[in-house]
């Protein structure tokens, strides 16, 4: 079954979806007067598979005042993909996948880093196999007014 059948609506579905995109967006037509800057000393991004799929996180990082502040990490999927990550009998697949590139550099994190992960999803396999919380982006930032 088709959701959306028309490549128009399909556009318009997609540049409503994300807040960093919006506020991007926002900024580039004069809109915003504000940057965000990460409350810790430095943010490390975990985009999940629809954003990056859709966006990356370009619209993110251009919303911070301080790139310096602002490190992805090159993962791939965390490893839930949806309902399949709730099903007892991949569990082992799951924490193979983070296990690739996520969890290690997850577990690498210095103190005074905050890890932003979008996803519902991304946060749950995240705190399940590495035991660290982390927050959507829109939590772990503060607005700055641009002078």
């Amino acid at each position: 079954m088709v959701l959306l059948c028309h490549d128009a609506e399909n556009q318009k579905l997609k540049n409503q979806v994300l807040v960093d995109v919006f506020l991007a967006r926002e900024k580039d037509a004069g809109r915003l007067e504000h940057h965000l800057q990460p409350k810790d000393k430095r943010m490390v991004i975990h985009d999940h598979c629809h954003q990056k799929a859709l966006y990356g996180t370009q619209s993110m990082k251009k919303l911070m005042g301080n790139a310096n502040q602002v490190m992805e990490i090159p993962s791939g999927c965390c490893g839930m993909a949806g309902s399949f990550g709730y099903e007892k009998e991949h569990l082992e697949l799951l924490r193979k996948i983070g296990e690739e590139i996520l969890f290690p550099a997850v577990r690498k994190l210095e103190a005074g880093d905050s890890l932003a992960a979008c996803s519902f999803s991304c946060r749950h396999q995240i705190d399940h196999f590495t035991g660290k919380k982390a927050g959507h982006w829109v939590e772990l930032v503060e607005v700055v007014k641009d002078e």
